[in-house]
């Protein structure tokens, strides 16, 4: 699968899997051999033959033998980009030892932790370091400058050999979750790496490779050896001290043909209509790719020219590939990083460990007999990260820490970093998926998306941005874009713009350098309109404070200054303090500004009503839902609602108590308070509803309601509303035609059924002595009620009426919740003869068969079917998946 796009060069000589089981440099010696002449490294306007180099590599080596002796120990190296670099490096190999790349620039506790970490006690420096070293607490250290070295020294070679399983280095992780740890590894799996990529790549010695990482950074390592135990000639570039047109230069003048850097570099230097005719392959690894990397490639490069996009390790080599050619099309900004190499395996697994099936997300693992021997004198670390496989004693186990997804086809997707998982108000969003979103965005060259707290407030995401040249979006279109492509839990809050991203010393994005969010108003398309009144300015500040913006203008959506529907709560109880006036949630689906919640503020001003017209327009069927979110407005119907498509008529049901009138005590009577308003805009079927949760419960009543009164319920689409109470419908028509009869009415009906519920259940669970306490108890009490009910005392209706809240005043919202809780505890289902269509989410803690086998009791018509997520991510981070399903119901009936 990995050699699809690329074929082998005549001349190409594959690196044999024996070549393995020997070492760096006699590997080398073997390149020598061939082609002593050739060009082994440029910089600059310097250059070595592989002769020069292996001359001047051992007279390093006798230095370091005539300093240290032959015993095997770690040398560090401390040399900029250069010649000077790749002799230092395979002069110690030489002499044989094993390298420890260090950088002078390193912060001076983190050079001088590495130093005394990896016990080295000689370094190869050059002039430049030299003065750092002596600034250093580091007593015994012994320093060889390879600027400086005896000219008379032999520059044959010093023929120590050494075994496939001697170390060839210690490699220093970013030391991100701590100190860094110092990776070892060997020379059979640094030659199995060369190997990977040399026949994944059909790298041969006519073939020019970059060297852009730093010396200290592990992707160095297959570049360096990749050019240089196949005969081919190695260009290290400073980029430190270069610029991206400099890059681009050097890339045509040098004729590079295998380019490898992290995805930030790469476009760095690709502008204008520049191309690069004598680059046949691209390697991009360290950081994740986008789609915007695809365009790029297709644009500026070669028809015959490969992109191959890697995931790799300090602790793995490159694990995975995959292959991109003019002709790949992308199916999402996401770009897959593909397919298996030779020799490691590479799986997704969940928290237990345990592999995923193909689409879920979850922790990438590898498995190979050719992973790094470990953390460098710290065997506890290495025992907790490389684990034993029990199938093969010979290979270990390595989890990556990446996030990533396996495709049907055995593709693996990449999602970033397991600690780019951020916890946004209860929702886990993987930024990943975020930053892929932004990179669709034309507007967009490189984006970058972080969780971030700042001064108390709730943890936000922000987006950091460099815009295409000439392209300068305002917040409102970013976040309309990503609108249609992300749910609204995972669009940012903030929008921060930046000339270019900032890069850590490994030239990745440095994501802790990312500059606090302004807060200033945000460009959006509404025109600033300033407070014209004291309510219009009471509303201002409020925002303000809760949205960390300023100014803000009444006319201003919330959403565009990065209000969602949790904060959407704050700011309404915040707005009930401060006025002493009930807000209605419903009124942010008509209008989400401080103009429109400040007249619906006003003393006069008309409730929003029961049915909110989302979409009014279309000639399909109205769809009527009941959102059943009696404490967050609904707002998630905005985005199914657009899901659906505008010629879809939608109209969102407010939940009863939160249209200015009481909340009814059971199901029934809200079904009814529903059905008057829908008749109201509907008179007559057939008729189309959903509910989603209690308002499910509520849109099965009004169903029945209407198919027993003569009308066409055309659809009933309910969402993760339990069915569950079906098993107590004979007591309930029972207890009905009791109550009709006696004229009981329907609160006390239903708390009968309550009292004999209770009574069953606890009969169930109770020993033999606790039960008949039980009985005497919860008989006498439901017996009771049924005395009463036959009397009809005149009493007893005045009784039933002193129950409930005067009508007119609105209940507490924690009032509120408690009723709706209860009403949908006790709602008992009957038998609807009509087809229902049930979304169960796979993570609801029913399991989907008891949810099943309930609902086919109440409609055994009844249609499951099982969404993602749980019981609020289902409405909320997979709503648009969830709209999808139902529009596919709604279609298949036309009005």
């Amino acid at each position: 699968v990995t050699m699809s796009f690329l074929i082998a060069p005549s001349g190409f000589r594959p690196f044999e899997r024996g070549a393995i089981e020997s070492s760096i440099v006699r590997r080398f010696g073997e390149q020598l051999a061939r082609g002593p002449e050739r060009l082994a490294v440029k910089f600059g306007t310097a250059s070595l033959s592989y002769a020069e180099l292996d001359e001047q590599a051992n007279r390093l080596a006798r230095a370091v033998l005539a300093a240290r002796g032959q015993r095997p120990e770690p040398v560090a190296v401390i040399v900029e980009q250069g010649l000077s670099l790749i002799v230092a490096i395979l002069g110690v190999l030489k002499a044989g030892k094993f390298y420890v790349p260090l950088e002078a620039a390193h912060p001076r506790e983190r050079l001088e932790h590495m130093l005394r970490d990896s016990c080295a006690q000689l370094a190869i420096v050059s002039a430049a370091a030299v003065p750092v070293l002596q600034g250093l607490a580091l007593p015994g250290l012994e320093v060889v400058d390879i600027d400086g070295l005896d000219p008379t020294l032999p520059a044959s070679d010093p023929g120590i050999d050494m075994a496939a399983d001697a170390h060839a280095y210690i490699y220093y992780t970013t030391g991100s979750t701590g100190q860094p740890k110092g990776v070892v590894d060997s020379h059979r799996n640094v030659l199995h790496n060369v190997m990977r990529y040399t026949n994944g790549l059909c790298i041969m010695c006519d073939d020019r490779l970059t060297l852009l990482q730093s010396a200290s950074f592990s992707g160095a390592v297959s570049s360096m050896f990749a050019a240089l135990l196949n005969g081919a000639g190695l260009f290290p570039f400073d980029l430190r001290n270069s610029t991206s047109q400099a890059l681009a230069d050097y890339i045509e003048r040098e004729r590079i043909t295998i380019y490898h850097s992290v995805p930030a570099i790469f476009r760095s230097f690709l502008h204008g209509d520049r191309r690069f005719p004598s680059v046949r392959v691209i390697r991009l690894e360290g950081d994740q790719s986008a789609a915007l990397d695809i365009e790029l490639f297709h644009r500026h490069f070669g028809p015959t020219c490969v992109l191959a996009n890697g995931l790799g390790a300090t602790e793995t080599g490159i694990t995975r590939r995959y292959f991109v050619s003019q002709e790949t099309l992308l199916p999402s900004g996401t770009v897959p990083i593909g397919y298996p190499v030779e020799d490691m395996d590479v799986f997704v697994v969940d928290e237990r460990g345990a592999p995923t099936t193909p689409g879920v997300t979850g922790e990438i693992a590898v498995r190979s007999e050719f992973l790094a021997c470990g953390y460098w004198n710290q065997p506890q670390a290495t025992e907790r990260a490389f684990l034993a496989d029990r199938t093969d004693p010979a290979k270990r186990i390595y989890k990556t820490g990446d996030l990533g997804r396996m495709r049907a086809d055995g593709c693996l997707e990449h999602l970033g970093r397991k600690d780019s998982l951020s916890k946004i108000r209860g929702v886990t969003v993987a930024l990943a998926e975020v930053e892929a979103a932004l990179h669709r965005v034309p507007a967009i060259r490189e984006a970058v998306v972080v969780g971030r707290t700042e001064s108390g407030a709730e943890r936000r995401l922000i987006a950091y941005y460099v815009p295409q040249v000439a392209c300068e979006p305002t917040t409102s279109e970013l976040r309309r874009a990503l609108a249609d492509m992300l749910p609204p839990t995972m669009i940012p809050s903030a929008f921060v713009r930046l000339e270019q991203m900032p890069l850590n010393e490994n030239l990745k994005v440095d994501r802790s350098n990312l500059p606090a969010p302004p807060r200033v108003r945000p460009r959006i398309d509404q025109q600033y309109i300033a407070a014209r009144d004291l309510t219009e300015a009471q509303l201002v500040q409020l925002w303000e404070e809760l949205l960390l913006v300023a100014p803000i203008g009444v006319c201003d959506d919330f959403f565009d200054l990065g209000g969602d529907s949790l904060l959407a709560i704050q700011m309404t109880a915040a707005v009930e303090q401060e006025t002493g006036a009930q807000v209605r949630l419903s009124a942010m689906l008509a209008g989400a500004t401080i103009e429109h919640l400040a007249a619906s503020l006003a003393p006069n001003a008309t409730p929003c009503g029961r049915i909110v017209p989302l979409q009014s327009a279309g000639d399909k069927p109205r769809f009527f839902f009941l959102h059943g979110d009696y404490s967050g407005g609904g707002l998630y119907c905005q985005v199914i609602a657009r899901e659906l498509g505008r010629d879809q008529p939608f109209f969102a049901v407010t939940p009863c108590g939160l249209d200015g009138e009481h909340a009814p005590a059971t199901i029934e009577e809200m079904a009814e308070r529903h059905l008057r308003a829908l008749r109201e805009v509907q008179p007559h079927g057939p008729y189309f509803l959903g509910g989603n949760c209690n308002g499910g419960l509520i849109a099965l009543e009004m169903a029945q309601r209407l198919v027993e009164s003569g009308e066409t319920v055309e659809r009933l689409i309910v969402i993760r509303a339990s069915a569950r109470n079906v098993r107590y419908a004979r007591l309930r028509r029972l207890i009905d035609r009791w109550g009709q009869a006696c004229g009981v009415g329907a609160v006390r009906r239903q708390a009968v059924i309550k009292h004999l519920r209770w009574f069953a259940q606890d009969l169930a669970s109770k020993s033999t002595l606790a039960r008949l306490a039980l009985v005497l108890h919860k008989a006498r009490a439901a017996f009771r009620l049924l005395w009463q009910g036959l009397r009809r005392r005149p009493w007893f209706r005045l009784e039933i009426d002193s129950e409930r809240p005067a009508p007119g005043h609105p209940p507490a919202r924690e009032t509120l919740i408690d009723t709706f809780m209860t009403a949908a505890a006790d709602y008992i289902p009957l038998r609807y003869p009509g087809a229902v269509v049930v979304f169960w989410p796979e993570a609801e803690p029913i399991p989907p068969d008891e949810a099943i086998k309930w609902w086919r009791k109440v409609a055994p018509r009844a249609e499951i079917e099982i969404i993602p997520g749980d019981h609020l991510t289902a409405v909320t981070v997979h709503a648009r998946s969830l709209a999808r399903r139902i529009a596919a119901h709604l279609a298949l009936k036309k009005s």
